[in-house]
């Protein structure tokens, strides 16, 4: 089924199909089987439906939206919007400054070039940034996070999740549950918090990198203790647990690595 040239509405209807849209601004709707469905030119809205679709937004900003089944979305050039829905489904937003959304399933988010926006939604997503300085939120599940090149912000979300910055000077958020957090190059700034959960740091460099403290949490309210070489860090009156940094000597670390976030 081809669009060709103007703006055209194409329902693919039942089968696996075959869809282009062409030049222009397409809206094109897939069918509830496997369909595979080229944007091409144009700002595009790329409906998969039901089935394990592969949608290509091509040039200018799109519009892609998996539904349920796993689907496969690339958004191509430009400023595109990525949606999974339902299913285990691989969002790669490439070009552009992108917006991905894996919703239910166990999705697979790759920002691709430029500032990217990505949110894992439930379940127990891995996400990439990619270049650029990204923003990376796993929401639910336990989920595993990348920042990779750039400064980049790394929110686990709920769940158990493991955050690695790379390259940059990345903040990294654990939030909820027990989380494994790695800055990586650069000066990172890891953040803890009493409704956060007992977060392991694994590379924490003393003049480096800065733990910042939210949720009214201050630096009087502390304890630092050292066990089997490596850092604790309690709140004294509860001695509920925050952080582990890991190999770190806890002598060498006081109020001037804290900061209130």
């Amino acid at each position: 089924m081809y669009g060709y040239k103007g703006n055209d509405y194409l329902d693919i209807g039942s089968g696996d199909d075959i869809a282009h849209g062409g030049k222009e601004d397409d809206y094109i709707i897939g069918s509830e089987d496997n369909d595979l469905i080229f944007g091409d030119e144009g700002k595009d809205v790329l409906i998969g439906n039901d089935g394990n679709d592969i949608l290509l937004g091509g040039q200018d900003d799109d519009f892609l939206q998996g539904g349920d089944g796993d689907d496969q979305l690339f958004g191509g050039q430009n400023d595109d919007s990525l949606q999974g829905g339902d299913g285990k489904d691989t969002l790669f937003g490439d070009i552009g400054s992108d917006i991905l959304e894996g919703n239910a399933g166990d999705d697979l988010l790759l920002g691709g070039e430029d500032q990217d926006t990505m949110s894992g939604g439930a379940d127990n997503d891995t996400l990439y940034g990619g270049q650029a300085n990204d923003l990376v939120d796993g929401n639910q599940g336990n989920d595993i996070l990348f920042g990779d090149l750039g400064d980049d912000t790394l929110d686990g979300g709920e769940g158990n999740d493991v955050l690695t910055g790379g390259q940059g000077n990345d903040w990294l958020i654990g939030a909820g549950g027990d989380d494994t957090l790695t800055g990586g190059a650069g000066n990172d700034r890891f953040y803890l918090a009493s409704s956060f959960g007992n977060e392991l740091i694994t590379d924490f460099t003393n003049a480096e990198d800065i733990i910042a403290l939210t949720g009214g949490l201050t630096f009087e309210q502390l304890e630092i203790t050292s066990f089997n070489g490596s850092t604790l860090i309690k709140i004294a009156s509860s001695q509920q647990q925050l952080a582990e940094l890991f190999g770190v000597d806890s002598s060498l670390i006081g109020e001037s690595n804290f900061v209130l976030g």
